[in-house]
């Protein structure tokens, strides 16, 4: 199974009626971060969702650790990573021209399976 299909995967699993959800939603675990979901644009069968963990900072700001944009197609089961930020760096897959920084479209992939794997194990759930 490609990457791809396993981020629509693992993601349908903790979020199981994504493409239901109008705007947002929350899962609350108690002992870990709370899980975010915002609906970011809605293109027939291609959202664009954020997907984060967010803590609030002594200053009182809240601070991503992380939180991701994510392109998901619900035509192909497909995922994948477009952004990722967290306290110290923000990072695009693709940039304003459209070309596609490979190397972080893999290690983003890598890492949003690897998060939501946690998620999951955590008992988060988004519906």
């Amino acid at each position: 199974m490609n990457r791809q299909k396993e981020i629509h995967k693992r993601l349908i699993r903790v979020i199981p009626n994504l493409y239901s959800i109008k705007e947002s939603g929350k899962s609350e675990v108690s002992g870990f971060m709370d899980f975010n979901l915002d609906i970011l644009q809605r293109n027939g069968d291609v959202l664009r969702i954020a997907i984060s963990h967010y803590y609030k900072h002594p200053s009182g700001d809240m601070i991503p650790d992380p939180d991701m944009e994510l392109m998901v197609n619900r035509k192909t089961e497909t995922a994948e990573a477009l952004t990722y930020q967290d306290t110290y760096s923000y990072q695009e897959v693709y940039s304003e021209d459209g070309s596609c920084n490979q190397r972080l479209k893999q290690s983003l992939n890598e890492f949003v399976l690897m998060w939501l794997d946690n998620l999951y194990e955590q008992g988060h759930k988004i519906e």
